[in-house]
């Protein structure tokens, strides 16, 4: 039952931060119980009072701050947003979600503005290793779950009036889904073989250099450029014109259009230049590998050393 609060209570509170993540929560709940149905209806009762339990207090932290706010338990921000004039497609079916678009889902995957898969290109072997944890027993209900979370916000942004979310680097109404997609990595690594790791590897080393250059030069891209990669990011990334960003998350409010950029990144700091900015961060990255590659090598011995016990 306590595991079961614990559940309910971050999937609630996800809600309560996001209001879209509440059928990602709902998938989150229905997994919880799921993987204690064999346990009899004692255990499935003691879990999903446990997961409602933690739930009701969000909804009731929801409901509160929403009376205070906008007077009523049942009004939430964004309906205000129409009347303010800051989202005119917010009158649209529910608040600017209609019915999934095909054309809208093709585009947030192999689009240049935001597809996921041009963007992080080593997602797509994501997709078929969620597919073969499926296919196992052990594995099979998490497939599935990490499967239903990632369609849903493909879903969900593809419904939305303004899908492309403005001025942003890849998919970013499904962003809270890619995570659950890239459960299938792991599985993917284990099934493919010396050929099929090299491609996954190539297709990961895309990915990462993909993001690092939107994160050193700007992950919010003005709306105007139609394929932000192309036309501004990687030119920007090496001629060394990183920090784009007019404000920076230190400052207590935006910067005006005519002041200096307010972005940095540690190695500017130090006074570097250019791409050399950034060898603090990779140093940090190249750290980690190491203390990464040690714990695997310590974790392999101490696994032989308990089978060579076990004979």
């Amino acid at each position: 039952m306590l595991w079961g609060f614990v559940a309910g209570l971050m999937a609630g509170w996800a809600t309560v931060t996001e209001y879209p993540a509440a059928p990602a929560s709902a998938i989150i709940a229905l997994f919880a119980v799921a993987r204690v149905w064999t346990g009899g209806w004692s255990r499935r009762v003691r879990i999903a009072s446990g997961v409602a339990a933690g739930a009701l207090i969000c909804i009731a932290v929801l409901m509160l701050y929403q009376r205070a706010t906008f007077g009523s338990a049942l009004h939430t921000g964004y309906a205000y947003e129409y009347e303010v004039g800051d989202f005119p497609c917010t009158s649209q079916g529910f608040l600017g979600i209609k019915l999934p678009r095909l054309h809208v889902a093709f585009k947030l995957l192999f689009g240049l503005e935001r597809g996921l898969f041009v963007s992080a290109p080593v997602a797509m072997v994501a997709v078929a290793g969620l597919r073969w944890l499926q296919k196992r027993p052990a594995t099979r209900v998490p497939g599935y779950t990490a499967a239903a979370i990632f369609v849903y916000y493909l879903l969900f942004n593809a419904s939305y009036c303004e899908w492309s979310a403005g001025w942003s680097y890849g998919p970013r109404y499904m962003a809270a889904g890619i995570a659950l997609l890239c459960v299938g990595l792991a599985p993917a690594w284990d099934h493919f073989r010396k050929n099929g790791r090299r491609i996954l590897l190539g297709l990961l080393a895309v990915s990462v250099l993909f993001s690092l250059i939107a994160v050193s030069t700007t992950p919010q891209p003005a709306s105007q450029y139609r394929s932000p990669m192309i036309q501004l990011l990687w030119p920007s990334f090496w001629s060394g014109n990183l920090a784009l960003n007019q404000s920076s998350m230190l400052a207590p409010f935006d910067a005006d259009a005519d002041d200096a950029p307010g972005a940095f990144n540690l190695g500017q700091l130090m006074g570097l230049h250019g791409l050399a900015s950034l060898l603090p961060l990779l140093a940090v990255w190249a750290l980690a590998g190491m203390v990464w590659v040690k714990t695997k090598e310590c974790g392999e011995k101490r696994m032989q050393v308990s089978e060579q016990v076990r004979k």
